[in-house]
């Protein structure tokens, strides 16, 4: 996947770390983080880095069977670092703190 920097779309350097297509990316609101989803996992992305960095790996989500064909979606909080996540295989909506990664 290749990271986007403000308002022209100047390309970052590719951010390499998921198997599988990433379905859902989302900025938090300082524009810090970018959390990256894919059925593989969760990834949080350190954005004040050049190249952006990994920053944790978002774990405890059952992710769905890539051949069914679903897709992430996740969200930020707009008034603090939590971060939520759709299509789990059990039906839940789990809510990480993207700073922590827990």
């Amino acid at each position: 996947s290749t990271c986007w920097r403000g308002m022209h779309a100047m390309a970052w350097a590719p951010v390499k770390g998921h198997m599988m297509p990433v379905t859902s990316v989302a900025l938090n609101r300082d524009g810090s983080l970018l959390a990256s989803a894919a059925s593989d996992n969760i990834m949080i992305w350190d954005m004040t880095c050049d190249p952006p960095q990994l920053h944790c790996t978002l774990e405890g989500h059952e992710v769905q069977d890539p051949d069914e064909g679903r897709e992430f979606r996740l969200s930020w909080s707009p008034v603090s670092d939590l971060i939520a996540c759709t299509c789990s295989n059990d039906s839940s909506l789990p809510i990480w703190n993207g700073r922590t990664g827990h």
